[in-house]
């Protein structure tokens, strides 16, 4: 087993984790910094079904060194005992599921990944979102424990940011408390609205931007975000329209506020953007239109409009 230091280090993730619960997007970069810890390693976050067309990538990193064989690797039907916060070890799947033909390119394939360790992020009926950390079988010894051990650790943060990213503006959208403790990580302000503007959940930074009175206005008679500037409300009002109306995935909007020497930036989002953010919706149905406005200056890293996070807002 690998002596691995992780305190030092896991901060970036964790920064990305809560980024990716915002932006789905970001998922790619919350695996790039776990591939980081493990050289060698595969990070890649999947949905895994009963059959071929329930399973598929989500999200992968960008280490092409080892090949992926997505769904058919594992025997869905015999992953029973993997319930949601499993840790698990890779070498410990059932491959007895596998096509004769798939089985062969497996055995045959000389990068294939044997070691590592997953978890499972989510489950509905047959149907598991996982995320693992993959090694070459040679690697396995080596990096197992270490990997298992890191997934350990961060479990609450990689559950709770995948169910708020990808569950919001769903039937089975999580209570406020939850979606707002993910956000609570992050040092922009950040609110869910319903269509009509109206806050569903207010981060602490949002909160503290939105009483200040510089910007935004007390909320409205039925109780919508309002900018402070009346022409500021129009732009954001119509950038907020167009998102609704299926026009636009993003807008951003620059607020001049009362007497204020630099403008603020508003990104507003359309929730439920990204391939595998919008299979998730398909199978738990999806309710009111809503949409995330991300308040402060953005970071183009992973994604153009995920907001920043650091380290002092822990």
């Amino acid at each position: 087993m690998a002596l691995i230091q992780f305190p030092g280090q896991l901060g970036d993730v964790r920064e990305k984790t809560a980024l990716a619960s915002v932006c789905p997007s970001h998922w790619a970069a919350v695996l790039t910094s776990l591939e980081r810890l493990f050289p060698g390693a595969s990070a890649v976050l999947e949905r895994v079904g009963t059959g071929a067309a329930d399973s598929g990538q989500l999200t992968a990193a960008g280490n092409s060194g080892l090949r992926r064989i997505i769904g058919a690797r594992w025997d869905a039907q015999g992953l029973d005992f993997l319930s949601v916060g499993t840790i698990f070890r890779m070498r410990e799947l059932p491959e007895a599921g596998l096509p004769s033909s798939r089985r062969r390119e497996a055995e045959s394939a000389d990068d294939g990944a044997g070691g590592g360790a997953g978890i499972v992020l989510d489950r509905r009926d047959s149907r598991l979102w996982v995320l693992s950390v993959q090694v070459p079988l040679p690697l396995g010894e080596r990096y197992d424990a270490a990997i298992a051990t890191l997934l350990r650790r961060l479990a609450p943060d990689l559950r709770r940011s995948f169910l708020v990213s990808h569950r919001l503006g769903t039937t089975e959208q999580p209570d406020r408390a939850t979606i707002e403790s993910s956000w609570d990580e992050l040092s922009v302000g950040v609110v869910l609205l319903s269509a009509g503007l109206r806050p569903l959940a207010v981060n602490m930074a949002a909160e503290e931007i939105v009483t200040t009175r510089r910007f935004f206005a007390p909320l409205g008679c039925r109780g919508s975000l309002r900018a402070a500037v009346n022409n500021d409300n129009e732009r954001l009002r119509l950038a907020a329209g167009r998102i609704v109306y299926g026009e636009s995935d993003v807008e951003t909007v620059a607020l001049k506020g009362v007497r204020c020497s630099a403008p603020l930036p508003v990104t507003l989002r359309a929730v439920g953007c990204g391939t595998g953010r919008r299979r998730f919706s398909a199978l738990a149905g999806t309710a009111e239109g809503t949409l995330v406005a991300i308040i402060g200056a953005c970071e183009a890293n992973g994604d153009a409009n995920a907001p920043r996070a650091t380290a002092a807002n822990r």
